[in-house]
């Protein structure tokens, strides 16, 4: 593990275990519902690639275009704890989409639950309208859930619709 990545896992930990959340809205659950958009996000991946390397993947706000090159993911979550992500390239295309189910836990631990698998975040509430997310996830696709997941959503539309009404 570089040396960076050893400076930086114990600051999030740190974070992670020292931040308190701010209390979720009344109904937390339903207002969760909506449409999400990831305005910034930071990814460390460690082990990139099973090898004893790290390397940081940052988007902050209002450079995902040009970064990413598509525009930033979507994610609608519906009354019936179903969940739709999308991703559209620039030029409006759909680019990668993902459907499952979730689970918002003690109102501060969100689970989306995929085929590919399941992804714990803890949840820390903005305002009514904006969360922060932390999470080990598998990132890199290489069978371990070890790299650290920060991002920041922000809800562009509220609804109640299901899966049933779309």
């Amino acid at each position: 593990m570089s040396r960076n990545t050893l400076l930086l896992v114990p600051v999030v930990v740190v974070c992670l275990l020292s931040c308190e959340p701010s209390p979720p809205p009344a109904n937390f659950e339903k207002s969760l519902t909506g449409q999400w958009e990831v305005t910034a996000f930071q990814v460390l991946i460690n082990s990139a690639y099973n090898k004893d390397s790290s390397y940081l993947v940052e988007v902050p706000a209002g450079t995902w275009p040009e970064r990413m090159q598509q525009y930033p993911e979507r994610i609608h979550f519906m009354l019936n704890n179903r969940f739709t992500a999308e991703n559209m390239n620039l030029d409006d295309e759909l680019a990668y989409q993902r459907r499952g189910m979730w689970d918002l836990r003690n109102d501060t631990m969100l689970r989306l639950i995929e085929p590919k698998g399941t992804d714990d975040y803890r949840l820390y509430w903005l305002n009514a309208d904006a969360v922060t997310l932390y999470g080990l996830l598998d990132h890199d696709g290489d069978g371990r859930s070890d790299d650290v997941y920060n991002a920041t959503w922000h809800r562009i539309r509220p609804d109640s619709l299901t899966a049933s009404d779309q």
